[in-house]
């Protein structure tokens, strides 16, 4: 014969079976309709289809004022009065101040390493985190009066000591700290601090001028010692400024400014003050963004009176300047994010537009009317599993995760933003929470490739159909990813900002602007592109946990119960397939179990109840230890191994222990109902169809007749099925004709397995 008769007595064979197969050509879709089924469809598919639309496909270019190419402003600068008291008024009840002022805020913390280094009497043990106190009253403003004017005179007496002078360069007018501490109000900061939170570190200095010392040199002049914040180009107002926020002045200039209002006010008078200023090192940042840092100014100010004999406080002023920026390149990685996320919509939307005409075609066959054929499509569109359909597709589960990875850290960056409590004053509103929470679910794609990752591996060597595909429900998902949504809300009652080091240094401004300049790379740059930000791994962490928990406390209620429950709680359930699997398509797209439920029947009951032994029929072929032992445990189910997506279909009889999925001659119509939907939702993936139809990648489909029933059945070639442990006995089958995959109609391939 030559090739033209093969190829036409080839496919004489396969319109034999298309024949054979014709009575249910209508497809009739596994499962049944039900509301909830078509609430759940209607909301992935939404959510699914409307990402991008919904989140955008990234930071383009944040809204904040620039200081350098690739730096800007992330709060304020800030500039505001604390307290201005004099002798007279300090102890009217209106002079007190909030313990927040002085024991929660950033800009207490260079003050309050002073008051410990220092060892100031009038700074309580509760300002410095020794005790605990009645906060509710406040801070009386002579308390507040006593701790601004020791600590300036701490300050004055320190630098005035020899010693002090020869070891720190005292003798300048300045001291220097390097400190230690802790700021923790986010859930992210309080969620397993020993193995996600880092220690923060400032590099803190103390100027005291005199007024006598002021008249001489300016604040800033460069022949004499000044603070840091002259030379800081973050403390120029000017280059901070925008349209909308104008200010006049450099932050030196508006100190001096200030102190000329304070002589004229004290004309008689001198004036003694101490500046504070203190510069974060930058924190660990990750691809996009590379870390942020803060800086805060303090002014005191004592007012003091003297005569021939003694000088006495009269008066004493506060004042504050704060900022914060971050470094982050989002302009430069934009295009490439944008990309991942448009081609992930992209194929969102193709993915659902295929699985549409997939449904169409497979009812072209149908002799129906139109409207018939609509509601039919309508109908199997619904029964259909949304979530196979959403989280099967590698992707854009891979394009989603991405982006993600790359910049989610500027993205919480942002989200940091929209929590901050300026002064201890945080709201929160729905349209706030509702916009945190859509980018922080994201996160959903990363723990989707983590699930294909692992049902991919367990599928490989020493894998049976037999074993079903282990998955998890979406409800799994969805908990674990929206574990992350609430990582950065902030509860300023839990602010701790306590000093847990001090270190005093020599006052250099080189070494100052060193750490306040280089960027955190304790972690490489694949831990950063994998892991994100920490907070990601913190409350996915802290979700499987709490799965975990669950499921322990489940089993021991379930064991407890003994027999009483039909149905058991189940994280990992496993979803029974046909030939098909890892032949026409990847096991990996059955990631969430086809049912989609978290229970399942607890079949082991009637297993103890009534024990039945494997049939005559089983055991004739040859079935391997490991069948042997699975079709011993396996009871009265259609299908042998717990399948909650098929646990309507049982056997009608009681002592059946043939397996109806793989076993070709026990397939009811049920069964071919179910591999055709489970074909039909998963070879409709754009990326799958074309596997099958390139011609160097279609696998080859071989059709083998049962000599004893004379049925015909589209299978793998026997050579791949002999790898399986599988119940299939090839002796009464002879393959009649072989194909590839692209040489087949789509109701033939909807057939096969």
């Amino acid at each position: 014969m030559d090739i033209v008769e093969l190829d036409a007595a080839r496919f004489k064979q396969l319109d034999r079976h298309r024949r054979q197969r014709a009575p249910a050509q209508t497809l009739e879709p596994f499962g049944s309709l039900t509301f909830s089924r078509v609430a759940l469809a209607i909301i992935s598919y939404g959510l699914f289809l409307t990402d991008v639309l919904r989140t955008g496909v990234g930071i383009r270019r944040l809204k904040l004022v620039p200081q350098d190419p690739d730096v800007r402003v992330l709060f304020g600068p800030y500039n505001y009065s604390i307290i201005h008291l004099t002798a007279a008024n300090a102890s009217l009840p209106t002079s007190s101040r909030r313990y927040w002022t002085y024991k929660y805020d950033t800009t207490s913390l260079t003050m309050r390493a002073v008051a410990k280094a220092l060892q100031l009497s009038s700074w309580s043990p509760c300002l410095l985190y020794e005790t605990t106190c009645d906060e509710t009253l406040g801070l009386p403003g002579s308390v507040v009066f006593s701790m601004i004017d020791e600590l300036v005179e701490g300050i004055r007496a320190r630098i005035a000591q020899p010693h002090a002078a020869k070891h720190h360069g005292a003798s300048r007018g300045q001291l220097a700290w390097r400190i230690e501490y802790q700021f923790r109000d986010r859930l992210n900061e309080a969620v397993l601090p020993s193995l996600f939170y880092r220690t923060r570190r400032r590099t803190c200095q103390a100027s005291f001028y005199s007024s006598a010392r002021l008249q001489r040199r300016a604040l800033c002049d460069p022949r004499d010692v000044h603070p840091f914040s002259c030379l800081d180009h973050i403390a120029n107002f000017r280059r901070l400024c925008s349209s909308t926020r104008p200010c006049d002045m450099t932050m030196p200039q508006h100190i001096t400014r200030r102190l000329s209002a304070l002589h004229r006010a004290y004309p008689n008078a001198s004036l003694e003050i101490v500046v504070l200023d203190s510069v974060e090192d930058f924190l660990r940042g990750g691809h996009i963004s590379h870390g942020r840092h803060s800086f805060d100014v303090v002014t005191m100010t004592r007012v003091r009176q003297c005569d021939s004999l003694r000088c006495a406080t009269i008066a004493v002023d506060e004042y504050r300047y704060e900022a914060g920026v971050i470094a982050a390149n989002e302009q430069e990685w934009f295009s490439i994010v944008a990309l991942l996320r448009s081609t992930g919509q992209a194929y969102a939307w193709l993915r659902v537009t295929a699985l549409i005409t997939a449904i169409i075609a497979a009812q072209q066959s149908s002799a129906m009317p139109l409207t018939q054929k609509i509601r039919a499509t309508l109908r199997t569109f619904f029964i259909i599993p949304s979530h196979i359909v959403v989280y099967g597709s590698i992707v854009p589960v891979i394009c989603y995760a991405a982006a993600h990875a790359l910049d989610s850290t500027i993205v919480y960056e942002q989200v940091r933003m929209d929590f901050n409590a300026v002064k201890g004053l945080f709201q929160m509103n729905f349209a706030k929470f509702i916009a945190v929470a859509s980018v922080s679910m994201r996160t959903v794609w990363l723990v989707a490739l983590v699930c294909h990752m692992v049902t991919w591996l367990s599928t490989q060597r020493s894998w049976s159909p037999v074993l079903g595909v282990i998955g998890v429900p979406e409800l799994f998902i969805a908990f674990v990813s929206s574990s992350t949504v609430m990582a950065h809300f902030r509860f300023p009652s839990w602010r701790d900002c306590r000093v847990t080091q001090i270190h005093e240094i020599f006052p250099s401004h080189h070494l100052r602007d060193l750490r306040a300049q280089s960027f955190d790379t304790a972690r490489g740059a694949v831990n950063q592109l994998v892991l994100g930000p920490t907070s990601d791994a913190q409350f996915i962490s802290l979700a499987l946990a709490a799965i975990a928990v669950i499921s322990g406390l489940g089993g021991m209620v379930q064991r407890g119960l003994g027999g009483k429950l039909h149905y058991r709680l189940t994280v990992v359930s496993r979803t029974r397939v046909p030939y098909s699997i890892n032949w026409l398509w990847p096991s990996d797209a059955l990631v969430i179990n086809w049912a989609n439920s978290i229970t399942q029947p607890r079949l082991e009951v009637n297993e103890r109840r009534d024990p039945q032994p494997v049939s005559g029929n089983t055991e004739s072929v040859n079935l391997s230890p490991l069948r042997q032992t699975i079709a011993q445990r396996q009871s009265s189910t259609t299908f042998s191994v717990l399948v909650q997506s098929l646990r309507r279909l049982r056997s009608t009889s009681p002592t059946a222990t043939h397996d109806p999925l793989l076993e070709l001659d026990h397939r009811t119509r049920s069964v071919l109902a179910f591999i055709v939907t489970l074909n039909l939702t998963v070879l409709s993936d754009p990326l799958v169809y074309g596997r099958l139809r390139g011609a160097l990648s279609s696998p080859l489909v071989g059709l083998y007749e049962c000599q004893e029933t004379g049925k015909l059945w589209l299978l793998p070639p026997q050579s791949r099925v002999d790898m399986l442990d599988v119940p299939l006995d090839w002796r009464p089958l002879r393959c009649v004709a072989v194909f590839s995959a692209n040489e087949l109609s789509w109701t033939d391939l909807l057939n096969c397995g």
